[in-house]
């Protein structure tokens, strides 16, 4: 004989799995719905192929510059995820020019 408690859970669980079930249905039909309204609202054509003309570049390209000379150096033997802490910081200079 079952207790009232684990009745009570066995028509619990009846309900969430019916609302499970239900909620993905329903999400599923409004996908359903969506694509059909968009196929509705832009309807396919056919296209051709366009064929572009070849583009010719004369000259060098524009390369930028390997180093800056305001930029502090990077350096290998620095650990990683240290090697750009620190470069916005602004210099703190005392009264006579040398650094704080």
């Amino acid at each position: 004989m079952k207790s009232g408690a684990s009745d009570g859970l066995g028509k619990w669980k009846l309900v969430v799995l019916a609302s499970l079930v239900m909620s993905i249905a329903s999400t599923v039909l409004v996908a359903v719905v969506a694509v059909q309204v968009h196929s509705d609202l832009n309807p396919t054509s056919t296209s051709t192929a366009v064929t572009l003309k070849a583009i010719s570049v004369n000259g060098s390209l524009v390369t930028p510059p390997l180093n800056f000379s305001d930029a502090p150096p990077i350096l290998t033997a620095q650990p990683f995820g240290n090697r750009l802490t620190d470069i916005t910081v602004p210099t703190i200079f005392n009264i006579n020019g040398k650094l704080k």
